[in-house]
């Protein structure tokens, strides 16, 4: 067990986690990624694929920890000023297969809501993402992933044609593939929320005025189109984000913009600019319940 682990379930056994998430007015919206067998965890980015067992620890604690309804709800109980204090939102980003074929029944289970962040181009081309892509080949380094955000805008097809990588079909497992229209049409309801994630997963915050227009704009559209749901909020790819883009969002017509922030959703925030708490694949419940009530270490679990 790491240092820091140890120090997380110390901090949670003495209670100081429950106490402050209880003093703090905000509530908590947590962003995972995918969710995997056990045997796969360790596949792709593997920041972002969550092992199924740690995925129903996690999600145990949160339905224990907290009221879990809809980000939108949420949203809008804050937005009115109404308190949230002890409530919180489940997300999802990329619209992995995974959380289809292994989060879903979890939750279903559970009775606890979510929302879904599809990224409109993977929907209609489901392919390995470029980061995935980039893990698999052993190309994944801080510089690349720096690079592939600002030279190549977060596209995909720029990044791996200047990275020259592919994965041949195969590769790994189905769930590490974004889910098709089929799949998500077949979800949508019954807890499950749908939102944009843009069109090609780029970095908004690069975009120049038109592109940055049409990743929002016609995202929308696309999943409405698709699916019959009409999405009021995006989740902006990598967490990245301008006051220009929060324009833009709300010229698309959302009501609600997430981020990557880290912090908790209160009154009297910008809600196109609403914070998140990123889940990594790896993180214990202890670490998520010190998160969640602003403890954080330097070295994260």
């Amino acid at each position: 067990m790491s240092l820091s682990r140890a120090v997380y379930r110390i901090l949670t056994a003495l209670g100081p986690p429950r106490l402050m998430r209880w003093i703090r007015a905000g509530a908590p919206v947590f962003c995972f990624h995918n969710v995997v067998a056990e045997n796969e965890a360790g596949m792709g980015d593997v920041s972002l694929h969550m092992g199924l067992a740690t995925f129903e620890a996690v999600a145990g604690w949160i339905s224990a920890s907290y009221e879990v309804v809809p980000v939108r709800d949420l949203a809008e109980r804050a937005a009115a000023g109404r308190g949230v204090r002890g409530l919180a939102a489940i997300t999802f980003d990329d619209a992995y297969g995974g959380v289809f074929e292994h989060a879903l029944p979890v939750l279903a289970a559970a009775g606890l809501p979510c929302t879904i962040f599809v990224v409109s181009g993977f929907a209609d081309q489901p392919a390995y993402t470029w980061w995935d892509t980039l893990a698999i080949r052993g190309l994944l380094s801080d510089r690349r992933r720096d690079q592939a955000l600002s030279r190549h805008r977060g596209i995909a097809a720029e990044v791996l044609t200047e990275a020259d990588a592919t994965l041949p079909a195969g590769s790994l497992p189905d769930v590490f593939l974004p889910a098709p229209w089929d799949r998500i049409v077949q979800a949508a309801g019954d807890g499950v929320d749908l939102g944009s994630h843009t069109v090609r997963h780029a970095n908004l915050a690069v975009l120049d005025g038109a592109d940055l227009d049409d990743e929002l704009g016609r995202s929308r559209h696309e999943i409405h189109e698709r699916t019959g749901v009409e999405p009021h909020a995006v989740a902006y790819p990598y967490g990245l984000w301008t006051h220009q883009v929060l324009r833009s969002a709300a010229r698309a017509g959302y009501r609600l913009g997430l981020t990557l922030g880290g912090s908790l959703l209160a009154g009297g925030q910008d809600l196109l600019g609403t914070p998140r708490i990123n889940v990594p694949a790896g993180i214990s419940t202890e670490a998520l319940a010190c998160w969640a009530a602003g403890i954080r270490l330097r070295r994260p679990w």
